[in-house]
C-alpha cells in the first residue's frame, strides 16, 4: 500500500512540477484593428491584444510583422511596458516602419500578424513568446 501511495505522489509531483514550468502563454490573441495613414506621411497601425486568462500578464516590448494580401508591409515595434489584465483586452499603437518600395493599398484587405512578445515573468526574467493572428482591416 505504502508502495502505491508513494508511486501516486510521485507522480502527481512529476506532473505539477512540469505543468508549473510550462512557458507557452495560450490565451493570448491578437488582432489588427487599425491601419492608418498620418498627415505627415507616417502609418499608424494598432493591434488588440486579448488575454482570456484569469492571470494577467506584462509586456515588457512587442515585435509585429504586418502582412497585408500576402505581402509583407512592414513591421511595428512597442517598446513601452503594456500590462494586459486577466479576461480583457487592451490595444497597442504604434508606427508602423513600410518595407522598402511598399506601396500601402487603401480600403479592405486581408492581414496576417506574426508576432514575438517579451513577457516580463518576474524581476528582470523575461520570456519570449511567437504569436499571430488573421482577419481582415480598412486600410485608410
Amino acid at each position: 500500500m505504502n508502495k502505491l501511495l508513494a508511486s501516486v505522489l510521485a507522480t502527481l509531483l512529476l506532473t505539477l512540477g512540469a505543468a508549473c514550468s510550462s512557458t507557452k502563454f495560450t490565451g493570448l490573441g491578437l488582432e489588427l484593428t487599425h491601419l492608418e495613414r498620418a498627415t505627415d506621411g507616417t502609418v499608424n497601425a494598432t493591434v488588440r491584444v486579448t488575454n482570456t486568462n484569469v492571470v494577467a500578464f506584462n509586456f515588457s516590448e512587442s515585435h509585429h510583422t504586418i502582412i497585408l494580401d500576402g505581402r509583407e508591409i512592414g513591421t511595428m515595434k512597442v517598446t513601452s511596458a503594456t500590462g494586459i489584465p486577466s479576461q480583457t483586452t487592451v490595444e497597442q499603437t504604434g508606427r508602423l516602419e513600410l518595407k522598402r518600395g511598399v506601396d500601402l493599398p487603401s480600403g479592405p484587405a486581408s492581414y496576417r500578424l506574426e508576432s514575438r512578445i517579451v513577457v516580463r515573468l518576474y524581476g528582470d526574467r523575461t520570456e519570449n513568446e511567437k504569436l499571430g493572428g488573421s482577419g481582415t482591416v480598412v486600410v485608410k
